[in-house]
């Protein structure tokens, strides 16, 4: 039997293509796997955490920000203009570091860190820190936002 040059090479790229194929499936199946046992550890991780969320609402006219962006709170979090800021509000009446929110035993407290227009929560001036509350409204410069937990 005389297999001929053709044939032979066509067998061999036969079975370079499914060994190919194979070994693909081999990566997938591997690489979903350690997604999906690595998840849950990631959630966990998360869940331990107090969480919340600031959401922005209309502000006063002038304001830059759009409504309806929420922003996730998850521990210490500072809020301004600055690019360094975990919250970042483009729009000059907020300041670089504006306000801070963290936890507070349970709750959540803001502070305002000295801007130039103030922090306000449900319409009142802060001076200090001060409890948060599920719904507040927290007003920095024009914009305005809805606290949520």
């Amino acid at each position: 039997m005389d297999i001929s040059t053709e044939t032979l090479y066509q067998t061999v790229r036969i079975l370079f293509a499914i060994s190919l194929l194979g070994f693909l499936a081999l990566v997938i199946r591997i690489t979903l796997g350690e997604l999906q046992h690595s998840s849950p550890r990631i959630e966990h991780r998360r869940s331990s955490k107090p969480k919340a969320e600031i959401l922005t609402v209309p502000g006063e006219e002038g304001s830059m920000v759009p409504e309806g962006l929420v922003f996730d709170i998850q521990g210490v979090t500072t809020i301004g203009r600055a690019r360094t800021a975990k919250i970042v509000l483009d729009d000059v009446s907020v300041s670089a570091q504006h306000a801070l929110i963290r936890p507070d035993g349970g709750a959540w407290s803001i502070e305002d860190l000295g801007s130039r227009n103030s922090t306000l929560v449900n319409g009142r001036r802060i001076d200090g820190p001060r409890e948060l509350v599920c719904g507040d409204a927290v007003q920095l410069g024009r914009v305005r936002l809805r606290f949520m937990c």
